[in-house]
């Protein structure tokens, strides 16, 4: 019997999208070392057909980094979460960056945690507003809410 072989993409939007990037590991490191210090947190909620990213501006403590017992890559809900001192507990697939000393503008060596290919491919990246993006954006927010299969990318 042949041995079965994980599938992996080379579009680099994927790494990181679905799943944590290969620098997870590394990043996490950095995370645990930054217990019991002041953070700042850039969160990405995502619904059915909306992406909101809140840059928060309250600094809080970073308490503890606790593994969680049900990983899910569809709902980006990764290996690990926050544990807060406002009481919040949030899975690491839901922060886009976790930064030190500085919640807006950080420093390189403030950033403690990201997720670069979200960050650039959500916020970064250049955009184009023209009716044919708007009228695509809008058929494959409703093709999500009536449960049909997207419409082909536009070129």
């Amino acid at each position: 019997m042949a041995e079965l072989k994980p599938q992996t993409s080379r579009n680099p939007l994927h790494e990181g999208y679905l799943w944590p990037s290969a620098d997870y590991d590394q990043q996490l490191a950095g995370v645990r070392e930054a217990i019991g210090r002041t953070v700042y947190l850039v969160r990405l909620d995502f619904s059915d057909i909306n992406l909101s990213v809140t840059l928060e501006n309250k600094a809080v403590t970073l308490l503890e980094v606790v593994n969680f017992p049900a990983p899910d890559p569809a709902r980006r809900l990764y290996p690990h979460m926050l544990i807060l001192s406002d009481g919040r507990g949030i899975n690491l697939g839901h922060i886009a960056r976790l930064s030190c000393d500085q919640a807006f503008s950080p420093k390189p060596e403030q950033i403690v945690y990201q997720q670069k290919v979200l960050l650039h491919h959500w916020l970064f990246r250049e955009r184009r507003l023209s009716p044919q993006t708007i009228r695509h954006t809008s058929q494959v927010q409703l093709a999500r809410i009536l449960g049909r299969i997207e419409p082909r990318q536009l070129e």
